[in-house]
């Protein structure tokens, strides 16, 4: 969703500079297309760094040097409106499906079923559901809402707000590229920057003291405002001089080859490469079932020092017509409910953060669920093979 956040910012924030200046149609659609995006996937944050650059192509489409009536209503006003009434009614049938209301975003109904911590600090915690799984509780109550809890008082705030700018600082600046940022108050003297300027102050100040948790992918949609601002703060360290000698253009061209020296230092540290990563080790276990000619049911058991953070029970939206439906392992009479409800499926489970090995699967037999008849009959020497293989 980051990624995707990122272009749609992309794609807004480039064209509406371009659109004010030549008024082109093709500049509206790409506007709006960029507007969809964000629309559909970070919503709050595209708002937070779009208004000030909605307001500036109002101001500029009501004022003396803006196009006319007829002209604006054809070219800006009219994509608008039909991209948004096209994204609108998307959104609307995903949410009627997912949802059964075309109103209530799949987040929201989540939020509403296992959420306690409130998105921002204003709010007030909402009430503690009742949860089947204590994995669940630890990560939402015990955690979650601990980070609610302590920006409550003035020390956990800034505690937290100062935890916020380093995790912005590492992901999107980092050593090297604090050196142009130097010349922030030359940056800020620069009026034809201040479009891009204020949405990111504006986003950064909402994520750091109105928002209770923060993500960097939250800031994706000001992601090109981050790249424009740092490389025209190359552009000003560019032109220092000292002692008549171009030192800042040394600084500049060398900033490149350290960029490109650090990655390869830092490129076996990136935990995305780790081979026991639990994405990666999920993702191979879907591709080898899905290469088996059977559809199959994952039962996961948890130990007991399993990280809240790395769930593996994910599932598609079609789960009865997936390949590979996934399950959190429960009481023998639940267990054997679902059981029965997937019989036509192998029936798996799989161990992680147990102490024999981290992650183990083996086919789940009819004594583990307490049924007095196996639904697996003469299927266990191959599901035996398939473990094995796995």
């Amino acid at each position: 969703g980051g990624g995707v956040a990122a272009i749609g910012g992309a794609l807004f924030f480039g064209a509406l500079p371009r659109m004010i200046r030549s008024g082109h149609l093709r500049q509206s659609w790409l506007l709006g297309l960029g507007l969809a995006i964000l629309t559909h996937t970070r919503p709050y944050e595209g708002l937070v760094a779009g208004l000030p650059a909605g307001l500036w192509l109002l101001v500029w489409m009501l004022g003396q040097n803006g196009p006319a009536r007829k002209e604006a209503l054809r070219q800006i006003l009219i994509p608008l409106f039909i991209l948004m009434g096209l994204t609108a009614a998307g959104m609307g049938y995903y949410n009627w499906r997912v949802t059964g209301n075309p109103a209530e975003l799949p987040y929201l109904a989540h939020a509403r079923q296992y959420v306690v911590m409130p998105h921002f600090l204003w709010q007030a915690p909402g009430p503690e559901p009742e949860y089947r799984h204590t994995l669940l509780r630890r990560f939402h109550v015990d955690w979650e809402l601990t980070l609610y809890t302590e920006q409550q008082s003035l020390s956990g705030f800034l505690s937290a707000t100062l935890r916020k700018i380093k995790l912005l600082w590492v992901f999107y600046v980092g050593l090297i590229l604090s050196v142009p940022l130097v010349m922030v108050f030359r940056l800020c003297r620069d009026r034809p920057l201040w479009p891009a300027l204020i949405p990111c102050f504006l986003s950064i100040l909402s994520a750091l003291f109105l928002e209770t948790w923060l993500s960097p992918h939250y800031l994706a949609p000001i992601a090109c405002l981050f790249l424009l601002i740092l490389t025209s703060a190359m552009q000003h360290l560019s032109e220092w001089q000292w002692r008549g000698r171009p030192l800042g253009l040394a600084v500049v061209q060398a900033i490149p080859i350290l960029l490109l020296f650090s990655l390869v230092i830092q490129y076996d540290r990136q935990p995305w490469l780790y081979p026991q990563d639990p994405i990666r080790e999920r993702a191979k276990l879907v591709r080898r079932l899905n290469a088996d000619d059977s559809r199959h049911l994952i039962l996961v058991r948890y130990g007991p020092q399993h990280s809240v953070h790395r769930e593996w029970v994910y599932n598609e939206a079609d789960i009865d017509g997936s390949k590979v439906v996934w399950a959190r392992e429960m009481g023998p009479m639940e267990n054997a409910a679902l059981v029965s409800y997937f019989r036509d499926r192998r029936i798996w489970l799989l161990e992680i953060d147990q102490d024999s090995a981290p992650v183990k699967l083996i086919p789940y037999s009819s004594s583990q669920i307490g049924m007095s008849v196996s639904p697996f009959a003469g299927r266990q020497e191959k599901d035996g093979e398939i473990a094995g293989r796995l």
